[in-house]
């Protein structure tokens, strides 16, 4: 009879596994659903380095092919790719170093770095070992708050230079210093200091 029993349970046992199965699977699309709707760029790579996951934002910002975000492909590659693009500010004429630099700063236990894209766009990236030794890293757009800290600077510079020219009048300054003081200042504040040197 042990035998009998056996068989009869043997069909339980397989529909409780499908329904296992079929628990971790709507999980596992859930989960994805959910990284995908992120405004944010997702990675995810194994303890070779190589990648697990990347979520559509991740290749918007990255300018990558569908080819260097297939799941196994290593890290160095899809660095590799975005590097010779074009893709990274920093990166444009020393690609290889730029290369080096950023696996360097892979192997350390987490951090966090900002990078400029060649758009002008900023991210600020944040890159965390998992507990099986993964990496899981994560891309914010920063670009408003980088515009908006150069708009206060330059609104600082603006207010800065109005004071000296209020100081210098009411000190009443010599008006051809006061006025090639003014010049020197707003210059670069306009954006026309460079367009000057470049007719000279």
């Amino acid at each position: 009879m042990p035998n009998e029993q056996n068989r009869l349970a043997l069909p339980d046992q397989v529909m409780e596994l499908k329904a296992s199965l079929e628990q971790e699977r709507n999980r596992r699309c859930l989960l994805e659903n959910a990284i995908e709707s992120l405004d944010d760029g997702f990675l995810l790579c194994d303890k070779d380095d190589r990648l697990v996951y990347c979520n559509s934002k991740y290749q918007q910002l990255y300018r990558l092919s569908e080819h260097t975000t297939r799941p196994g492909t290593p890290f160095e590659e899809i660095i590799r790719e975005t590097a010779y693009k074009g893709g990274k500010k920093d990166a444009i004429g020393r690609e290889e170093e730029w290369i080096a630099e950023r696996l360097a700063l892979r192997g350390q236990e987490d951090h966090t770095f900002e990078q400029e894209l060649s758009g002008g766009r900023w991210l600020k990236n944040s890159d965390r070992k998992t507990c099986d030794g993964g990496i899981v890293g994560l891309q914010v757009d920063i670009t408003r708050i980088r515009q908006a800290e150069l708009s206060f600077r330059r609104h600082k510079e603006y207010l800065s230079t109005l004071h000296e020219m209020s100081l210098g009048i009411i000190n009443r300054k010599n008006l051809s210093q006061l006025l090639e003081s003014i010049v020197k200042r707003a210059a670069p504040l306009a954006g026309t200091e460079s367009r000057a040197r470049n007719r000279n």
